[in-house]
């Protein structure tokens, strides 16, 4: 779900929030503009009749059309802040314990802060990587298969069996993810993790 804030962005990037505002105003079912941008999928649709305007319907059905497009499109993010804001829970979150640190016994404990922060890097990593990518994973049984993966040397490859943690669906996603986490991605390149 967009909020009104991304939407009303959307009507300024397309040039035509002033001739939206003008017809939600002007029309004969005159309504809410806040009651609009609930409407979410809806918002052009259902916020006056497109034959009463100046630009007529076939200008507002495609803008209605990109606009649903756009609204059922996925958000990527491109900091981890941005993306705890987008990320509902599954409710299947396995939590490590690091609270009882004293026990040698311990499988989390890391050699020394690098690491540590290397895995903490990599966590966050496949999260977001897990989000890039829906619910695709690569089947590196499958050569016929493309899967764009990040190495170590920050670039995308495109492999069929070599399995890379840092695998996604498209070269676009990749490299989205690359420029985007380049930071996180670095930290777990300088802990041997990638």
């Amino acid at each position: 779900m967009k909020t009104k804030e991304q939407i009303i962005n959307w009507l300024k990037e397309k040039n035509i929030l002033a001739e939206y505002l003008e017809n939600v105003l002007m029309s004969p079912e005159n309504q809410d503009l806040n009651y609009l941008l609930t409407l979410g999928y809806s918002v052009i649709s259902g916020a006056f009749t497109w034959d009463h305007t100046k630009q007529g319907h076939a200008f507002w059905d495609k803008i209605d059309c990109e606009f649903r497009r756009w609204y059922s499109s996925k958000t990527l993010p491109k900091t981890m802040e941005e993306y705890y804001k987008l990320y509902t829970s599954t409710g299947n979150e396995v939590y490590l314990n690091i609270w009882n640190i004293d026990s040698y016994a311990n499988k989390e404990i890391c050699n020394n802060k690098e690491t540590a922060q290397a895995f903490i890097a990599l966590m966050q990593l496949v999260r977001v990587r897990d989000y890039y990518n829906d619910d695709w994973k690569p089947d590196w049984t499958d050569a016929l298969q493309n899967k764009y993966v990040i190495n170590h040397r920050k670039e995308v490859d495109t492999v069929c069996f070599n399995h890379r943690i840092l695998a996604f669906k498209t070269e676009n996603l990749a490299q989205e993810f690359l420029k985007n986490f380049s930071d996180l991605i670095q930290i777990a390149i300088d802990g041997d993790l990638i």
